[in-house]
């Protein structure tokens, strides 16, 4: 896959198969409190809402001829944020229905991003953001609408061209989706968020909730190696 830049700062970007959702090459480098953002730059990661096009599926449970495989992921635990089962494949969508992506193994893991940049390219206090595995993201339909934005310093964010919905994230230059936007799946995802990252440029003008995750000032442990 080649991808050619633009002077708009947008990137042709083919989706072949994943990305992820990782925050810390994106993060700012200055110092930061945990009352806020301190500049304009940071990492980011984020969701779009789904809503189904005409005749596409609207959930993985009433997907018409979806075929559904019930895996165990080793049992619930609501402190880590995995639930007793998924079902596959998990299905999602953009906004406008144009896109259309399916995963085919479970997620890996998920967590809340608290950047700068995620605010601003999801316009909320934090972004909702899955991993999932290598080779398991695959792209249903509309493929032709999938655009990259290449941050300074950070990961490509790829959305729907049609509708601006963020659907995944990725290495740059990379054709792997392996960061899925929580908000752009159908249904259960069969993981809850496990953690909340960069903590340390949260929103000023909502407080973190008191849902005892794990905080981090910066990246959580584990996720510049995939985790």
């Amino acid at each position: 896959m080649r991808v050619g830049a633009e002077s708009t700062g947008l990137v042709d970007g083919r989706a072949s198969r994943t990305g992820e959702t990782r925050a810390g090459r994106d993060a700012p480098s200055a110092a930061a409190t945990s009352s806020g953002p301190t500049g304009d730059t940071a990492h980011g990661a984020c969701p779009g809402s789904p809503i189904a096009a005409p005749g596409a599926p609207t959930g993985r449970d009433d997907a018409p001829g979806a075929a559904l495989r019930l895996i165990g992921v080793g049992g619930g635990d609501a402190s880590t944020g995995t639930v007793d089962a998924v079902h596959l494949p998990i299905t999602g969508g953009c906004g406008c229905g144009a896109v259309r992506f399916e995963v085919t193994a479970p997620f890996l893991s998920a967590g809340y991003c608290h950047c700068t940049r995620c605010q601003r390219r999801s316009g909320t206090a934090a972004s909702a953001n899955a991993r999932a595995e290598r080779g398991s993201v695959r792209i249903l339909q509309g493929e032709e609408n999938l655009r990259v934005w290449l941050p300074e310093g950070g990961r490509e964010k790829i959305f729907c061209v049609r509708c601006g919905s963020a659907l995944f994230s990725r290495d740059p230059g990379s054709a792997e989706y392996t960061g899925v936007r929580l908000g752009a799946v159908d249904g259960d995802p069969g993981i809850r968020p496990e953690s909340r990252a960069y903590v340390a440029y949260a929103a000023r003008w909502e407080p973190i909730p008191d849902d005892g995750l794990p905080r981090y000032p910066e990246a959580r442990p584990g996720y510049a190696e995939g985790r």
